[in-house]
Order: C-alpha cells, then structure tokens, then sequence
C-alpha cells in the first residue's frame, strides 16, 4: 500500500535507532528470562479461552465477508448502454487506494474463517479459504498496480472461491 506514515503520524527518524538499540538489548537479554515466557501452546490456548464470537456463521458471511467482498466487486466491470461504456473501475490514485485497502481486508479476514472457533473439523475448509485469500491478494496487488483487467479476474477468483465454498458447505447447512 501506498500509505506515507512519516507524513500522516509525525515519524521522527531518530526514533528507528532507539527502537534499533531496543530490539538489540532484549535479544541480548539474560537466557533465564526465556524461561519465564509463555509457550507458544500456553498462548494458543489462552488465545481459544478468550475468543468469544459476536456473530453466527451465516451472519459472518452476510455482515462481514459479503460487505467486504462487495467492496471489491462495485469497483469492477464496465457497464455496456446503447450510448455508452461506462467503466466501473477506479479513475484515480484515491479509488484505487480504497479498492486496494478493500481486497486487503478481504485478505485479511480470511483468518477470521480459520479460528478454532469457525473452523469445521473439514481439511477441504482451509483450501476454501486460502483460495479465497490468494485471490484477494491477487486483486490488492493488481489493484496497487492499477491493472483493471487483473483486478476483474482477481474478482472473479473471489467469486469462484466462495461460490465452490458455498456449494459445499452452504447446501449441507440447509
């Protein structure tokens, strides 16, 4: 993404050697504080013990996937009249910024299907989803790159993925 976060937050350049020195000081840091850290199965578990879900499944997808999806596909395709094409596709630095930022939350709630919480006890369910990531990924990249006809087939990965998704667990749902 093309954020300047020197420009929006006031970086002070100053403040990357002093996080520097501090990175440096705690991997250097006595080997017997290691001892006192948590394990990474200890964390996982506190992890599962605290997530506590607002949303059922099928409202996950409603208010949350399809929204965020949504937002992708509005900035796609041209629409043909008998005058006139008129393209759907963003005209400007600013609406390419917002289509990006709109296929990386798509990417990035993907994990939101992983939780132990959402996750059916299914392998074929993690496929579903990291296609559906890599395409959203495919659409922020071509996005950033302002390739429109790469956005629209990023979108029509998307598509595919939750329609196969869908197809399987939606149908045995009913």
């Amino acid at each position: 993404m093309h954020h300047d976060c020197r420009r929006k937050v006031g970086f002070v350049p100053h403040m990357t050697i002093v996080l520097g020195a501090a990175l440096v000081a705690s991997a250097c840091s006595d080997s017997r504080n290691a001892a006192a850290q948590p394990t990474a199965s200890s964390d996982t578990d506190a992890l599962a013990t605290n997530l506590r879900p607002v949303l059922s499944m099928h409202d996950v997808m409603t208010h949350v996937f399809q929204y965020s999806a949504d937002n992708v596909w509005r900035r796609q395709g041209r629409i043909y009249t008998t005058d006139a094409v008129v393209s759907l596709f963003p005209k400007d630095e600013e609406e390419w910024e917002e289509a990006e930022e709109a296929s990386a939350t798509l990417a990035e709630l993907t994990n939101v299907l992983l939780l132990p919480t959402r996750m059916p006890d299914d392998k074929i369910w993690a496929g579903f989803v990291d296609e559906l990531r890599q395409a959203s990924i495919e659409a922020m990249q071509s996005a950033e790159a302002h390739a429109e006809e790469s956005f629209f087939h990023a979108g029509g990965r998307i598509q595919a993925a939750c329609e196969a998704c869908h197809d399987r667990y939606l149908a045995a749902a009913r």
